[in-house]
């Protein structure tokens, strides 16, 4: 299945450091919420062709898989997951890296296996497309969850 989710008026289709170097998380700054929500847009290929293929990255899909019950043919459900709690967890602003603010999501997500894992989600609100756009997805390391 391929296609665009929509939250409300948004749509959905590793993150690059700033000129290939790692910002310094002394200035992470901490917003609410993922600010231009209105706009978002989750690419379904950014699940189906890269994060829950197998091919593509071996490790995420399995981790996705293992965690959360989560493949190629339920990507909608864990798009439709992960728009139903965006608002529930705060974002981190990560810095502008030339194409407009990035921003990190931890959720804690319940998958369709009934296992709870953390989500780590990357976020740009590119500029120059006028969206709010998914870059990343990820199973990540227990920590604590920001709410």
């Amino acid at each position: 299945m391929r296609g665009n989710f929509l939250l409300t008026d948004c749509s959905f289709d590793g993150i690059m450091a700033v000129d290939g170097g790692k910002m310094d998380n002394r200035d992470v700054k901490r917003v609410n919420l993922l600010p231009n929500i209105k706009k978002i847009r989750i690419p379904q290929e950014k699940f189906t062709q890269y994060a829950l293929d197998f091919k593509r990255d071996k490790d995420k899909a399995t981790a996705f898989q293992s965690a959360l019950g989560y493949n190629k043919t339920n990507s909608d459900l864990l798009i439709s997951n992960i728009l139903s709690n965006i608002e529930n967890f705060e974002a981190i602003l990560k810095g502008d890296d030339g194409f407009g603010m990035r921003y990190e999501i931890i959720m804690s997500l319940t998958g369709v296996n009934g296992r709870t894992a953390n989500v780590l989600t990357a976020w740009i609100d590119d500029k120059k497309a006028n969206e709010m756009r998914l870059i990343s997805a990820y199973i990540d390391k227990p920590k604590e969850v920001l709410k």
